[in-house]
């Protein structure tokens, strides 16, 4: 009897213990809103699985003058734009973001540490760490999710990772060059390129494509040149996102940009193949040729 209560004790402590451990991720995951009065836009997404993705932009940034920015423009474009991406960790009232990938290439490959607590829908973060317009506090939204998802829409929910990047002539031939937002080249060239496109249930939307062995800043803070080659190896974007199922088509309509010039609307044709969603925007002519993009992303 002696062995059957302690096998009874071994098996009430375990069922007491399992939903701690592993109630870390499911406490924070969703789709997070910045409140910031004004200062500061973003958002910030926890997948059950353990990922999340963040971006961050300051309020007031500048247009470039021309397509490409100056060293100047550069650096009032990362300074006043934050984020990363990769999974987090939970213990207690503790939140480790371990970083992927990041818009700051000094914190590629990082932690951050922070505490946190819940206040009803907010969740509120104390860090050290410097962001775009907002901290030492920073505060954010729960949203709740849309009502009435179609079953297409629920296909695209979830965190996909970058697995193609490419630009095709008309031969079918695959180009160097800008491809898929960042301008240093696509996936052929350049195959440890990654990053995520994340599709929340609450109608939030982020994506962050990240060139392989961007440099770090010789100081804490870029140079105008170095800013320059920031915006030339990473793609990031936030927004919400509709699905217009007739034509086949995912519009990212974008609220927040690492390029101020590019807070608009972008239609994309959209493929779903398994797990994997291939994304196609519209298409481009030089000269007399027609180059067509082609982005692909995968579930876990």
């Amino acid at each position: 009897m002696r062995t059957l209560a302690t096998t009874l004790v071994i098996a009430a402590l375990t069922l007491v213990t399992l939903p701690a451990q592993n109630n870390g991720p499911a406490r924070l995951a969703g789709a997070f809103r910045l409140t910031a009065g004004g200062k500061a836009t973003g958002y910030l997404f926890f997948d059950p699985s353990g990922l999340y993705a963040m971006a961050i932009q300051q309020a007031g940034r500048g247009r470039f003058a021309a397509a490409q920015p100056t060293p100047a423009e550069a650096l009032a474009a990362v300074t006043t734009y934050s984020g990363s991406f990769g999974h987090y960790d939970v213990d207690g009232s503790m939140l480790t973001l371990h970083k992927d990938g990041s818009f700051d290439p000094n914190e590629t490959r990082t932690e951050e540490r922070d505490p946190f607590t819940f206040d009803g829908t907010r969740l509120i973060m104390t860090t050290t760490h410097a962001r775009a317009g907002v901290g030492p506090t920073i505060e954010w939204e729960r949203m709740p999710d849309l009502p009435n998802l179609t079953p297409l829409q629920r296909r695209f929910l979830g965190f996909r990772k970058l697995v193609l990047n490419e630009i095709r002539n008309e031969k079918g031939e695959v180009l160097p060059g800008p491809s898929g937002g960042v301008d240093a080249g696509g996936t052929k060239f350049f195959p440890e390129q990654t990053g995520y496109i994340v599709y929340t249930a609450a109608g939030a939307m982020m994506v962050h494509m990240m060139h392989p062995n961007r440099p770090k800043y010789h100081g804490a803070q870029p140079s105008g040149e170095e800013a320059q080659n920031i915006i030339h190896t990473y793609n990031i974007y936030f927004g919400s996102w509709v699905v217009n199922e007739a034509d086949g088509i995912v519009v990212h309509k974008r609220e927040g940009s690492f390029k101020p010039n590019t807070i608009d609307d972008v239609p994309r044709r959209f493929v779903f193949e398994g797990k994997r969603l291939t994304l196609m925007p519209p298409p481009s002519t030089q000269g007399d040729d027609t180059r067509q993009g082609y982005l692909g992303w995968e579930l876990p």
